[in-house]
């Protein structure tokens, strides 16, 4: 149980891949795990063993099956969602971690969220969503620390991103 993998990161677009090994301190004061900048905040630990349902084949057949997640979809306030291969993020046990995503002046990066290949996306912008299939979400796929692609008009302003069956 402690091999379990979890992704680190902060909202400046750094992030690294942690095991919950690493986190157990003898301590009483603590440990700390990553470094932040002064104006950036961790985000939400996102697991990455854990096994992703997906319901849908490539036959269109509907069958429930686990997946373990390969990729990262990184999403910021200014709309922009980059997807990149989990081998890119390197394993660390502490550190300010590798560049995520490149982002300019006055953008933070709102969630991280693990997916298979063959996932789809639900961005949510308000009240309104979209469900990116795995092959819209080819337009957003590239290498960990470019910009990413621009979300559709009318969902850049992000309030949530989930893993669609």
């Amino acid at each position: 149980m402690l091999t379990t993998s979890h992704i680190l990161a902060s909202s400046a677009g750094y992030g690294f891949i942690n095991t919950i090994g690493n986190l157990d301190s003898n301590q009483k004061a603590g440990k700390n795990i990553i470094n932040l900048a002064a104006d950036s905040r961790l985000l939400p630990v996102a697991r990455i063993d854990a096994p992703v349902e997906t319901t849908a084949n490539a036959d269109g057949e509907n069958s429930n099956t686990r997946v373990a997640p390969d990729h990262i979809a990184v999403v910021t306030n200014a709309g922009y969602l980059l997807i990149f291969a989990l081998d890119d993020l390197p394993e660390q046990a502490r550190g300010k971690g590798n560049k995520l995503i490149k982002l300019k002046e006055g953008e933070e990066v709102l969630t991280i969220t693990p997916l298979s290949q063959q996932d789809s996306l639900i961005i949510t912008a308000g009240k309104r969503h979209v469900t990116l299939k795995p092959n819209d979400l080819a337009n957003y796929t590239g290498v960990r620390g470019n910009r990413g692609g621009q979300l559709p008009r009318g969902f850049q302003n992000v309030t949530s991103v989930e893993v669609g069956k």
